[in-house]
């Protein structure tokens, strides 16, 4: 799997937010989603789920998640948002207390204690898009329905 690369304006975006959506599958192909805090480490972002949760559970069947970070404008010309899929997998050893260690950075307010009853998970992106109407927002034509958002893929 290649590394995507991440311009600077999309990791402080990342370090901006702190809510992912993520979406996962059964081995039977149901969709599941749920929303989850989420700290990064460069583009790979780590998140917490209990281990008979069904996140948890589609993981361990089908590691390939997709997810989005999302800000909300009232105006489109101000959306920004990142999208992507890439492999999830189970937080292990000593990477457990530094993902921990980055949650109570991010989240001062987050009780700190065992995490005995949590499973940490880390997803490595293999596809991005950064959506960011700020600077260069575009309407549509006249016989179009809807916004036209600025995308890229990274």
């Amino acid at each position: 799997m290649t590394e995507v690369q991440v311009p600077s304006e999309v990791l402080a975006f990342l370090e901006e937010h702190q809510t992912l959506m993520l979406a996962t599958t059964s081995k039977n192909g149901l969709p599941w989603a749920n929303a989850f805090l989420y700290v990064n480490d460069g583009a790979t972002l780590s998140f917490w789920a209990r281990p008979n949760s069904t996140s948890a559970e589609n993981i361990a069947e089908q590691p390939t998640v997709a997810f989005a970070i999302d800000e909300y404008s009232a105006d489109l010309r101000e959306a920004r948002g990142l999208h992507g899929r890439g492999e999830c997998r189970a937080v292990t050893g000593e990477e457990i207390a530094r993902t921990a260690e980055r949650f109570g950075q991010k989240f001062p307010q987050l009780s700190r204690g065992q995490t005995m009853s949590i499973m940490f998970f880390s997803i490595t992106p293999s596809e991005l898009v950064f959506t960011d109407n700020r600077e260069t927002a575009r309407t549509t034509t006249d016989d179009e329905f809807g916004a036209n958002f600025h995308t890229r893929k990274l």
